[in-house]
Parts: C-alpha cells; structure tokens; sequence
C-alpha cells in the first residue's frame, strides 16, 4: 500500500496471495474502494472491473456525468 490510514482510506495496489499486483485503487475513509485503474489501463470509478478505458458506475442517485471546460458552458452527459 502507498498509504492505508487509520480511518480507513487508502491508496494501494491489490494482489492475489501470489503477490500479483494488477490494481491501483483508491479508497475512502469507510474502506470501501471507489476507483481502480486496471492492469490493462482501464480505470473503474463505483466499478472495480472496468471493461473500458473509462467505466463508470452508480447503483443509486444522481447517474449524470459532468465535463466541464474553463471558458465553456457545463455539459452533462
């Protein structure tokens, strides 16, 4: 791990009992992990098995994306 504090967040690689280490995640300070980039280069966001360069994921709530550019208007997708 890069860091794993006492309340819970942490920034770290993940492996397998082999010592494999496949992820970068990103976590909060409930333990529970919110991003993750991938072997491959893919990174996850609410998703821990990104199948695309960009995968984003939210069970409840709010699902829209916000891109917004300095000098532009916001643009929700």
């Amino acid at each position: 791990n890069i860091g794993h504090f006492s309340n819970g967040t942490f920034i770290g690689t993940y492996g397998d009992d082999g010592g494999a280490a496949d992820n970068l995640r990103f976590g909060t300070h409930s333990g529970d992990e919110r991003m993750r980039i991938d072997s491959d280069g893919n990174v996850g966001i609410g998703q821990d098995t990104p199948l695309n360069s960009l995968d984003v994921y939210r069970a409840t709530g709010d699902a829209s994306i916000r891109i917004q550019a300095e000098t532009a208007a916001n643009s929700t997708i």
